[in-house]
């Protein structure tokens, strides 16, 4: 649980970044609205298990709007979170143990991680604004000759 507060603070911060902004925004709310979803109600209340996949879904919809790659990129992630949730809910109706109730977690962590291994490109593109090449930086610090 705390992971998602740690997401949620990650994609808040990204917001600052002006091109993506709607797209970290729109991951920072639906992780923060998951993280009090979570907090607010039990592991048993069917409600929980109603409000987190349509929060995913309508999120998905959003980054889906300014049909940027970035966007696009997460839709298939929460996509694919989307799927756990129909293959968890189907283990449990089933009460069978099939497809993904035992590896639930480390599904759920591995969307996550992709979710951050997003991060470095739009950190690579803010970096590559302010400083447009480094290899041409090192060649002028090198050949300063005033």
């Amino acid at each position: 649980m705390t992971y998602l507060a740690l997401c949620a603070v990650l994609f808040g911060v990204l917001t600052l970044y002006q091109p993506h902004r709607r797209e970290w925004l729109t991951l920072c709310v639906v992780t923060v609205l998951t993280f009090i979803l979570t907090c607010v109600l039990s592991n048993e209340d069917p409600l929980l298990y109603k409000l987190v996949p349509t929060i995913t879904f309508v999120g998905a919809v959003i980054l889906c709007i300014p049909r940027t790659t970035l966007g696009f990129y997460h839709a298939i992630v929460l996509l694919f979170t989307l799927v756990a949730y129909a293959a968890l809910a189907y283990d449990v109706a089933h009460g069978q143990h099939i497809l993904i109730y035992n590896n639930y977690e480390g599904v759920i962590y591995g969307l996550v991680g992709c979710q951050i291994i997003a991060i470095f490109p739009t950190l690579w593109a803010a970096y590559r604004d302010f400083n447009p090449s480094g290899c041409s930086w090192l060649v002028n610090l090198q050949r300063y000759t005033r």
